[in-house]
């Protein structure tokens, strides 16, 4: 798919139906958050303006995304994917000459002293603002609520642009839509399908809280290691599982 970029994914699902689910998820305790795809798209928006506007991220800038498999990690990866921005999940060496701009990170990693902005995202099944973080970072919930639901790219970004980092390689949009298409098949997730996902953060769950599914017009239900998986799965309706080790 060397011209469906990140966005063009999302417009088409917008166009196909823009309120069926596309990202939910489940907790131990039984709260449930659900985004329809123009809800999914509203938050993206939000998360792209803060990005675009704030930090002055784009074509050519790195931000440090670090945070479990939860709705607003499927929110920031497709907010870099819209301005452009490359992303990394650790702040350690990497093949690029390129600094990071800004860090978006749980609770757990908030105080790690960076030298750039650090913004501490929200893990509330609604997102609602964090209430006190460590000094010199920001409350991302309060932040990013008073920016715009409508995205417009300064720049242009394309399928071609470099989007996910790896240990030694970067994924473009195009290449992490491939990757997305071949888990599917590899854990048989037709097109249109709802796939569980749970486990621990890694390049394939990277891959299928974002671009899975924008690429495969599917839904995905994101669930942590104490819930009951089986039960879930029979309850949400999917038609694929993925642990990941």
């Amino acid at each position: 798919m060397a011209d469906f970029s990140i966005a063009k994914a999302l417009a088409s699902s917008l166009a196909r139906d823009a309120a069926r689910p596309l990202v939910t998820q489940v907790w131990t305790g039984g709260e449930r958050a659900e985004l329809s795809v123009r809800t999914f798209e509203n938050n993206v928006a939000k998360a792209a303006n803060l990005l675009q506007d704030e930090i002055e991220s784009g074509p050519g800038s790195r931000i440090l995304l670090q945070l479990p498999l939860h709705w607003q990690h499927s929110v920031w990866l497709t907010a870099g994917a819209l301005v452009g921005t490359q992303i990394a999940t650790s702040a350690g060496p990497h093949d690029s000459d390129v600094e990071l701009l800004a860090a978006f990170v749980d609770e757990e990693h908030a105080d790690q002293g960076f030298d750039f902005p650090t913004y501490v995202v929200s893990l509330h099944p609604l997102g609602l603002p964090i209430g006190e973080v460590p000094g010199g970072t920001v409350d991302l919930a309060r932040e990013v609520r008073s920016f715009s639901d409508v995205f417009s790219s300064y720049e242009i970004v394309t399928a071609q642009t470099p989007w996910l980092e790896r240990d030694d390689s970067v994924l473009s949009q195009s290449d992490a839509i491939d990757q997305a298409t071949d888990l599917a098949r590899t854990i048989g997730l037709a097109p249109g399908g709802r796939l569980l996902l749970s486990g621990k953060v890694n390049p394939s769950t990277i891959v299928a809280l974002a671009a899975l599914p924008l690429a495969l017009d599917a839904s995905i239900v994101i669930c942590g290691p104490d819930v009951e998986i089986d039960v879930v799965a029979q309850t949400e309706r999917c038609t694929a599982v993925f642990v990941a080790s």
